[in-house]
């Protein structure tokens, strides 16, 4: 954002000013000003300038102690030629910011109503001569309508001036509107709009989202004014969601940008392995090519070689063979995905930049955009907050940035004032109504613990919604209480004209936090403590002729390991076969469903035709019992379960409860710590001796134990 300030000052000569104007250049974002009536000239105004902070300047002296027309401006941002210039004018021409150039003219109209038809005429003459976009903007010292006067009595002196008036229209100027107080002049009862900003056509055209926005009065009895140039591609960016134009398509450059992109992005799933080349195809998630991670060099190895070549008699992988290529972390990831075989079906090719492999244009945008799409985790904490969902919702439209304050009304064109409706000084933005506005601070200084007060009021809105709602005690609802009790107080002023007073808003405020948090504790944590207190479970046998396995999976996160384990019991509880499984590289997902495969491959080759399978996993049993799309991550393996479930005659898939899963997760969790691979027990291991006695004598466990 690149802003102007002009403000008629009525002096530099103070020791304060430049200190002010380095607060005004930060608390606006300004690297442009405009100081009219300075009072000061020579030496001593360049060294006021010095200490401003701006490294290029435009000087017109003052006249003794009248007039001055200070142009300040970092070249950084701007590159600035003057053209002509008055005492009570300069013209400049402006460029920078990807900007084509354009005109800005400083105003400085003389008090005496004479003397200032002398700018009139110049202006009109000027813009004979205009072909660029051209704004105009400072201190006019005359009113363009009645309505812009507050006080005093209209007569001849302080009316609309008529050659003003005519001096706009005869160069084809409009008004630029403005947000905040309607006044930018005052003393005593009087007030009148004075400071303004003017441009042609074409500079609308070039600027369609610039304002004007009168800031508070400071030492002077004219308030400065900004001109905010706002791009509307850079406005509010961040809230537009993606959109996919079909006409992308006929663009001759389109495939030459996107289809790299999504060549390195796709991933296959392995079936019967006939397309995909071991070396350069990417079939490994997150690893891309092998050729890129080998231990070896690329003529050691056959680009040609498919994945079969790297399989055991036995139809698994090779592990041997793996190592010798490969780092062990990488062969850790391969086996751990489902081998190819002549049972499955064809491979797959799937977008790996989704979880179900599917491709969608939002992901394929974020891939090919520069901007690092990170997670917002204030959303997160906003839906974990625990209160009333009305307040929540109100919560996530402030981390938004999305509740309809006069800022937002101001941008979505339904006002012209953007104003705070209490303090009427500031911009009423997020922040603003429901912290920094007077009103909002008292409340809160009234609620705040002692160790909060420093660090909540000098944070923007994101860092302050985190630091408030990952607080811990009852901090958090309180904070969500008071800032939609906040806003609620706002909206009573303004449609009801109910101003509540600050003792009856804190105690309200304290009065519901209270009720929330007595419901909560009494609704919610209470509920735990009833399902573990009155539900028991036990693990249960199956019919009489059935094996039941218990499968389990067992992940590591900060070993990058996972594994999985299995037990088989007939209908007396007996153990039968038992497994452990080191799997390498893989999700908790993968887990579960290689300990169903491990699992039918032992039931196979031991005979056990009439089995009960019993998963912990909602969610694995849910994919077998419905299935997925070919592209999904875990296809390959959900293929390997029907093709060992059709040679059964009998199979009855469970979800059972961790509490009766207990001895294949102990064997799940046995698994992490042996070699890599299967390890089969045809005797129960003694860890897991006590979990099987109790499941055979039906004991009791505590649901949530």
């Amino acid at each position: 954002m690149m802003n102007i300030i002009s403000w008629n000052c009525r002096g530099v000569g103070s020791k304060a000013f430049p200190s002010l104007i380095r607060d005004l250049r930060h608390e606006y974002g300004v690297n442009f000003i405009i100081l009219l009536e300075t009072q000061i000239s020579g030496d001593r105004g360049k060294q006021i300038r010095d200490k401003m902070g701006f490294d290029k300047s435009y000087v017109v002296e003052a006249v003794g102690r009248a007039g001055g027309i200070w142009c300040l401006w970092d070249s950084s941002k701007w590159i600035v030629e003057v053209l002509e210039h008055d005492r009570q004018f300069v013209h400049l021409k402006i460029s920078g910011n990807n900007h084509n150039p354009w005109l800005l003219t400083a105003i400085y109209g003389n008090p005496h109503k004479v003397y200032r038809r002398s700018l009139w005429n110049s202006l009109k003459e000027y813009a004979n001569n205009v072909i660029l976009p051209w704004c105009l903007m400072g201190d006019f010292n005359a009113m363009l309508h009645n309505h812009e006067k507050q006080g005093g009595a209209i007569n001849n002196g302080q009316s609309a001036c008529k050659d003003f008036q005519d001096c706009v229209s005869t160069c084809g100027l409009v008004d630029l509107g403005f947000s905040g107080w309607p006044f930018t002049w005052k003393r005593g009862n009087l007030a009148e709009r004075l400071d303004r900003g003017l441009s042609n056509l074409d500079w609308q055209i070039a600027f369609p989202e610039a304002r004007i926005k009168h800031l508070p009065m400071l030492k002077s009895d004219h308030s400065p004014i900004c001109l905010q140039l706002l791009s509307p591609m850079d406005h509010n960016r961040g809230r537009r969601p993606f959109r996919f134009l079909a006409s992308w398509l006929t663009h001759p450059d389109f495939g030459n940008v996107l289809w790299p992109e999504v060549q390195s992005n796709c991933i296959w799933r392995i079936g019967d392995g006939a397309q995909i080349r071991f070396w350069d195809h990417n079939w490994v998630p997150g690893l891309g090519r092998l050729d890129r991670v080998a231990n070896q060099v690329s003529s050691n190895f056959n680009y040609s070689n498919s994945l079969m070549e790297f399989l055991d008699v036995s139809g698994h992988w090779d592990t041997g063979k793996l190592q010798e290529l490969l780092p062990e972390d990488v062969v850790k990831k391969i086996v751990a995905i489902s081998s190819p075989s002549p049972w499955k079906g064809t491979d797959h090719l799937a977008w790996g930049l989704t979880p179900d492999g599917l491709f969608n244009t939002k992901s394929a945008y974020q891939s090919l955009s520069e901007e690092q799409h990170t997670p917002n985790t204030v959303f997160r904490q906003v839906w974990n907050w625990q209160g009333p969902e009305r307040i929540r919702t109100f919560l996530w439209l402030v981390a938004h940035n999305a509740i309809l304050t006069n800022s937002e009304r101001r941008r979505r064109h339904l006002t012209n004032d953007d104003s705070c409706p209490r303090c009427h000084h500031h911009d009423e933005t997020v922040i603003h109504v429901l912290r920094d506005c007077s009103y909002a601070q008292c409340i809160w200084k009234y609620l705040l613990p002692p160790n909060f007060v420093n660090s909540f009021f000098n944070t923007d809105l994101k860092d302050w919604l985190m630091q408030n709602l990952t607080s811990k005690n009852d901090w958090p609802c309180l904070f969500g209480v008071a800032a939609s009790s906040i806003w609620h107080f706002r909206n009573k002023l303004i449609f009801n004209g109910q101003s509540v007073p600050m003792v009856t808003a804190v105690s309200r405020i304290k009065a519901r936090s209270e009720e929330f948090l007595k419901v909560t504790k009494s609704n919610i944590l209470p509920r735990n403590l009833q399902a573990a207190g009155n539900c028991y479970i036990a693990w249960s046998r199956p019919p009489t002729d059935f094996v039941k396995l218990n499968v389990d999976g067992s992940l590591y996160a900060y070993r990058n390991n996972a594994a999985c384990g299995g037990v088989f019991r007939d209908a007396d509880g007996r153990f039968l076969k038992g497994f452990s499984c080191n799997l390498g590289g893989c999700s908790i997902m993968h887990a579960e469903l290689w300990a169903i495969v491990h699992g039918l491959q032992i039931a196979v080759v031991n005979g056990y035709q009439s089995i009960v399978v019993e998963s912990d996993s909602a969610a694995a049993i849910k994919f077998i019992n419905h299935g997925c799309s070919p592209t999904h991550p875990c296809a390959p393996l959900i293929q390997d379960i029907r093709i060992m479930a059709a040679r059964l005659q009998h199979i009855i898939w469970l979800h059972s409860l961790r509490e009766a899963n207990s001895v294949a997760d102990l064997l799940a969790k046995k698994g992490q710590d042996m070699p890599l691979g299967l390890h089969l027990f045809d005797r129960a291991p003694s860890d897991i001796t006590y979990a099987l006695f109790c499941d055979c004598y039906g004991a009791l466990r505590l649901r949530g134990s």
